[in-house]
C-alpha cells in the first residue's frame, strides 16, 4: 500500500511543477516585448507627426481661402472701376462726336457769315460809287429842279428810298460783321473742346 501513494505524490508534485512552469510562460508572454512597444511608440510618433502636418496643412488651406477672398474682393472693385473708367470714357467720346460736329457746323456756317459779308460789303461799295457818279441832288436842288408839287413829291420819294437801302446796305454789313465776329469767337471756344477732350480720352 506505500509504493501506490509514493507514486501519486510524485505526478502530484510533477503536475504541481508543470502548473507553476505554464503559468511562469503565460505571464512572461504576456508582457509586450522591447521591440513590439518600441514598434507601438513609433506608430504613435507617426500619428502625432501626421496631425501636426494636418494642422499645418489646414492653417495654409485657411490662409490661402482668406488670401483669395481678399483676391476676389480686388478683382470685384477693379471691374466696378474699370466700369466707371469705360463709362466715363464712352461720356466723353459721344461730347467729342458732338463737339466735332458742331465744330463742322460752325465752320460751314462762318464761311457763309463770310460770303454774305464780303456780299454786303461790295454792294455797299458799288452804291457809293454809284451815288458818287450819279452826282445825286440834295433836297434844296430837288426842290429848285421841281416842276410842281407831285414831281416834288417823287423825287423826295425816290431820295428817301434810295437813303433806306443805303442804310439798310449798311446795317446788313454791319451785322454781317458782327455775325462773323461772334462765329469766329464760337469756333474758337469749339476748337479748344475738342482739343481738351480728345486729351482727356487719350489720357
Amino acid at each position: 500500500m506505500l509504493i501506490p501513494r509514493r507514486r501519486l505524490t510524485h505526478v502530484a508534485c510533477a503536475l504541481l511543477v508543470a502548473l507553476l512552469v505554464g503559468g511562469a510562460w503565460v505571464v512572461i508572454d504576456s508582457r509586450p516585448s522591447p521591440a513590439r512597444a518600441a514598434s507601438i511608440g513609433e506608430l504613435q510618433q507617426r500619428i502625432r507627426a501626421g496631425q501636426g502636418h494636418v494642422s499645418t496643412l489646414s492653417g495654409a488651406v485657411s490662409a490661402a481661402s482668406g488670401q483669395l477672398r481678399q483676391i476676389s474682393t480686388s478683382i470685384a472693385a477693379l471691374a466696378r472701376h474699370i466700369a466707371r473708367v469705360q463709362a466715363d470714357l464712352d461720356a466723353k467720346r459721344a461730347q467729342l462726336q458732338q463737339v466735332h460736329s458742331q465744330l463742322v457746323a460752325a465752320q460751314i456756317r462762318l464761311r457763309q457769315l463770310e460770303a454774305y459779308e464780303a456780299h454786303a460789303e461790295q454792294v455797299l461799295a458799288n452804291q457809293l460809287v454809284a451815288s458818287y457818279e450819279s452826282d445825286n441832288p440834295d433836297v434844296v436842288t430837288v426842290v429848285l429842279n421841281s416842276t410842281g408839287f407831285a414831281d416834288l413829291l417823287e423825287r423826295l420819294s425816290f431820295m428817301q428810298r434810295v437813303r433806306k437801302q443805303d442804310i439798310s446796305i449798311v446795317n446788313q454789313v454791319r451785322a454781317a460783321r458782327r455775325a462773323v465776329a461772334a462765329q469766329a469767337i464760337r469756333l474758337g471756344r469749339l476748337q479748344v473742346r475738342e482739343q481738351t477732350l480728345v486729351a482727356q480720352v487719350l489720357a
